[in-house]
């Protein structure tokens, strides 16, 4: 069994390292890769403080496009932007019924694409209008 371990060295420069408030201001993400830099586990996340006490910056979060991915009008792909990190993102179809690969997820990268299966056939205009998007960050819950 190899095993390899990756390090990062916090630079000067960064917004994570000697400033008074870094731990209020930063998280920790860790991604398993095997050796050929594929992902072999979900990420994980470390918050060095509670929540309400991170300095977190409000993301602007919103559904940028539903496409439809399949002939029958039951696969779709959701792309979602944020301004920022935004923390445990989920979205809700509000009546239509199905699943979505991913939801509760952290968004780390401006840009997120998240599949939703319905239960039944609908189209890319419905489904749109009827998704919401959240986040801990929204003031209901902060």
């Amino acid at each position: 069994m190899s095993q390899n371990v990756k390090t990062l060295n916090l630079d000067y420069d960064s917004s994570c390292y000697g400033k008074e408030d870094t731990i209020q201001n930063c998280f920790i993400l860790f991604t398993l890769q095997n050796n050929s830099n594929q992902q072999v586990a979900p990420d994980n996340y470390i918050f060095p403080v509670k929540l309400k006490k991170a300095k977190i910056l409000k993301p602007t979060v919103t559904i940028s496009t539903v496409r439809q991915n399949d002939a029958s009008g039951r696969h779709f792909i959701i792309e979602i932007k944020s301004t920022t990190i935004a923390l445990f993102v989920w979205l809700d179809t509000n009546g239509i019924s199905g699943h979505f690969s991913d939801n509760g997820f952290m968004q780390v990268t401006p840009i997120k694409h998240v599949q939703f299966y319905a239960d039944q056939s609908t189209t890319p205009e419905d489904l749109y209008n009827y998704l919401t998007v959240t986040h801990l960050s929204d003031d209901e819950y902060m």
